[in-house]
């Protein structure tokens, strides 16, 4: 079990339709976040599907080209977009 929070709450802005409005304020939140473009992008390329992490996600959503490409393609396999 973890300790209660005592600092500020990830705040994660609210998502607009393209997924692209967010923004860190802590360094946890960056944790969660980091490498998941990269090892997303590497299962895709064997065929596998990765799992979700929303907030990866959006990151690579901002990252733009083939990155963007590769998160619409994972959201829409795991029925997060119409």
């Amino acid at each position: 079990m973890t300790a209660p929070r005592t600092g500020p709450p990830n705040e994660v802005g609210p998502a607009c339709q393209d997924g692209a409005t967010f923004k860190h304020t802590t360094a946890e939140h960056y944790s969660s976040v980091r490498g998941y473009p990269e090892a997303a992008e590497h299962l895709l390329g064997l065929g596998l599907l990765p799992a979700p992490n929303v907030q990866g996600l959006r990151a690579m959503w901002r990252l733009g080209s083939h990155h963007r490409a590769a998160a619409e393609l994972v959201a829409r396999r795991w029925g997060m977009l119409p």
